[in-house]
């Protein structure tokens, strides 16, 4: 941290109050459909700076590293809850950032199921939290900086079936690049619910630019569907007027640990981010670049189910469900990487077989 590594001690010697250097606090919009949505912004000292929206969702919005910023936008704002509609609030007031929860209900297109229809991506994403809190403390050497809140889904058009909270923490450590996101789910009702979680990470420019590549530890890299093997699957492209969207399913290896890692890196800036998770919770990694003029991003996604919405995986038999009572837990690292040695490394380390 700032090129120097100092103890507990001599850091408080240095500064009148920590937040000189990094913190967390939060802040309320103001402007526009964002009025009333509130953010905690995140200092972690070693460059790293991000927003938790948990207005929506205890999402991750904004996020910069040594000042460049790595997220996508997509332009409607952290719009707040009361202005989206539940069927087609997804794609109404969406803001992209840096990593979007899909679920709980559903992911995947909109449709219908023996309870009723559902929306784009559920509607987890257009939830406000309850008992948010944040703060930071020292743990011995480490000071840690932490978000955490509850975020509750009852259904009426799933009467008794349907009652299921997320609570979820977001934590950095001082002179720290990474953000740790731990998510419990719960199901409170007396009959099984559906489980359908995916983390849409979205990356921008200049993170996505054409000297950018997607790399994983990944068996094979196959579209969606099926199909033969696209040699340019992992290269990002300049953007362009008739580019369409395309996806790509990654067949992760686990490391040693059992985890899963897939990043994105940026030769030509020397940054990159990276994703590691473990993949008994989250089997499934995918990428999604929709690389058109005004739009232009990659994101990088691991889910715990296969493909197909609510009622395709139901069909399929792979929709995963939580029965009365039952907790399942999630976790996701984020870390930005700097400077080729550290892109190099993850190059190597993500090879099969390392």
């Amino acid at each position: 941290m700032f090129g120097e590594e100092l103890s507990r001690r001599d850091l408080l010697r240095r500064v009148g109050s920590l937040d000189q250097v990094a913190g967390a606090r939060r802040v309320r919009l103001e402007d526009g459909p964002e009025d009333g949505v509130t953010v905690v912004e995140v200092r972690t000292g070693g460059g790293l700076s991000y927003q938790v929206v948990p207005s929506r969702a205890m999402d991750v919005a904004f996020a910069e590293v040594d000042g460049v910023p790595i997220s996508w936008r997509t332009g409607a704002g952290e719009m707040h809850p009361s202005y989206l509609y539940r069927t087609n609030g997804w794609n109404v007031g969406w803001f992209g950032g840096l990593v979007a929860t899909c679920g709980l209900d559903n992911v995947g297109s909109p449709g219908q199921d023996q309870y009723g229809a559902f929306g784009q991506h559920g509607w987890i994403n257009g939830v406000a939290a309850r008992q948010v809190n944040h703060g930071g403390r020292w743990d011995g050497e480490r000071y840690l900086m932490w978000v955490e809140g509850e975020l509750r889904q009852k259904e009426a058009w799933m009467p008794g079936t349907f009652d299921v909270v997320l609570r979820r923490r977001i934590e950095s450590e001082l002179g720290g690049r990474t953000i740790r996101i731990r998510d419990e789910v719960e199901n409170l009702a007396e009959a099984p619910a559906p489980l359908m979680l995916l983390y849409h990470v979205n990356l921008g420019y200049p993170l996505v630019g054409p000297e950018a590549e997607i790399v994983s530890r990944a068996r094979s890299v196959t579209p969606f569907g099926g199909g033969d093997h696209d040699p340019e699957a992992l290269r990002v492209a300049a953007p362009g007027p008739d580019v369409r969207s395309a996806g790509h399913v990654h067949e992760l290896e686990p490391d040693a640990d059992g985890y899963g890692e897939g990043a994105l890196l940026n030769d030509r800036l020397g940054l990159g981010l990276a994703l590691r998770f473990p993949l008994a919770e989250l089997p499934s990694f995918r990428q999604w670049k929709a690389l058109m003029n005004g739009r232009y991003v990659v994101a990088l996604e691991p889910a715990n189910y296969a493909g197909g919405n609510r009622a395709q995986a139901r069909e399929r038999d792979t929709l995963q469900t939580l029965d009365p009572g039952e907790v399942r837990t999630f976790h996701l690292e984020l870390t930005a990487l700097r400077g080729a040695e550290e892109l190099a490394a993850a190059r190597g380390r993500m090879r099969p077989g390392t």
